[in-house]
């Protein structure tokens, strides 16, 4: 008989759960046939309208980012990277491979 007491109580807190956290979103849950009520003054306070038209302009000075944003496409192989790496890095890098250690990448790549 315990057992059910306390397996109703924990089922009543997993239910109720839920609805308290729901407190804090501006949608509320109702027994009406729309099944919800807005509550604006619940929202949380966001960005202003200068914070926004600030990162629109700053997001618009790069026209080829902003189309590829805009249209959300990944980024192309021809956009600029970003690295700090140059060619005679990369050269120098690849000098320095160990013979040992293109033995194994060979092992890894070559096929058959």
């Amino acid at each position: 008989m315990k057992n059910r007491i306390a397996a109703a109580v924990a089922l009543t807190a997993l239910i109720s759960v839920p609805a308290v956290a729901s407190a804090n979103n501006v949608w509320h849950q109702t027994d009406t046939e729309i099944g919800y009520a807005i509550a604006p003054e619940h929202a949380a306070a966001g960005k202003s309208r200068e914070q926004v038209q600030a990162e629109l302009a700053e997001a618009k000075a790069d026209k080829r980012q902003w189309f590829l944003t805009y249209r959300n496409l990944p980024k192309p192989a021809w956009a600029k990277q970003g690295t700090s790496r140059t060619r005679a890095d990369a050269l120098a890098e690849a000098e320095a491979v160990t013979p040992a250690e293109r033995a194994r990448l060979a092992d890894i790549y070559t096929p058959g």
